[in-house]
């Protein structure tokens, strides 16, 4: 599921996405069957509504996927301004997080702009979430696979 605050439906972001993953080795059966299974939604960062919307979204699609499993984990990607991480954050918790799962973040770096501020960022985010939780990752490592 992609979030963002653009306006964009499911196939739109399947049409974003589509050539980037026909640059790998990857069948076009493969590739149309991966993306069957991306979906977007637009919403605000700082709504609170637009969470409660995406969590009955993600209810309605792991419903539907997994009808035979009593699980669902979720995984929280954030690719968004270090301004917004612990609204963001915080608004998940109280919203989105799967009571069927595990929940994780992962923080796309920068993480703040100099280390009082990463470690600032590193209090607000441990006090909403256990440490095993939070997974850090630079940018420029994940720009290396595409």
């Amino acid at each position: 599921m992609g979030f963002a605050r653009s306006a964009m439906d499911d196939k739109k972001f399947r049409d974003y996405l589509a050539p980037y993953l026909r640059k790998a080795d990857i069948s076009d059966s493969d590739v149309q069957k991966f993306l069957s299974r991306i979906f977007y939604f637009s919403g605000a960062y700082d709504s609170v509504d637009s969470f409660l919307k995406l969590e009955i979204r993600l209810i309605e699609l792991e419903d539907n996927a997994t009808s035979n499993l009593s699980y669902c984990n979720r995984l929280f990607y954030f690719a968004i301004p270090p301004n917004v991480f612990i609204p963001v954050a915080s608004t998940i918790k109280t919203c989105a997080i799967s009571k069927r799962g595990w929940n994780r973040l992962i923080v796309e770096k920068p993480f703040g702009h100099d280390l009082e501020s990463a470690r600032v960022l590193a209090e607000s985010l441990g006090a909403i979430y256990n440490e095993d939780q939070i997974y850090r990752i630079d940018h420029y490592l994940g720009e290396l696979w595409v």
